[in-house]
């Protein structure tokens, strides 16, 4: 059963379904929203901004969007996008920034990228399509310095060649990704 833990104390909740995206785990509650572990069910955070605390009675994913229906409030989405962001791998401070070749390259659905940073502040992680389209953002937040993997699931998108960007601490690159259906 899920459960949260803030400030010392635990939360348990009744859950009425579930659903994944890759390591991410999303959990609708009795009046209370859902829930996000990425953790394997270990510790789980409210992820339901704008759904005001309705209770949660089915989830589903769709594309790059989790829906979820409630009792009485209708439907609500939100973009996998603004709710699972990177994970830290190491905790060993890297010397210097970093963008990894995506893999695997090329790709079918889900690929992963794994980025550097060597000093705390703002990272955004970026896919563009060839156009110079934004089509989706994976990271978008301050972090401390560290190595970290982000999981792109482009289930959404059209078969093509994709760029993504990583801009940290002045620091920019770009790279290119190869999505095959």
């Amino acid at each position: 059963m899920p459960k949260r833990v803030i400030n010392g104390s635990t939360t348990i909740y009744r859950v009425h379904c579930l659903t994944s995206s890759g390591r991410n785990l999303f959990a609708g509650i009795d009046d209370a929203g859902i829930l996000l572990s990425t953790n394997g069910g270990t510790d789980w955070t409210p992820v339901d901004s704008g759904l005001a605390g309705a209770g949660v009675t089915c989830l589903t994913l769709s594309e790059m969007n989790l829906f979820a229906g409630t009792s009485g409030c209708g439907v609500w989405r939100r973009p996998l996008s603004e709710m699972t962001t990177a994970v830290e791998s190491s905790s060993e401070v890297p010397a210097t920034f970093a963008l990894e070749q995506n893999y695997p390259n090329p790709f079918n659905g889900i690929s992963n990228f794994g980025f550097s940073i060597s000093d705390f502040g703002w990272v955004k992680l970026t896919v563009y399509d060839l156009l110079g389209r934004e089509v989706a953002v994976l990271v978008n937040e301050r972090k401390p310095a560290g190595h970290y993997e982000v999981r792109f699931d482009a289930s959404g998108l059209s078969s093509g060649v994709y760029l993504y960007r990583l801009e940290a601490g002045g620091f920019v690159a770009t790279r290119k990704l190869h999505l095959v259906k």
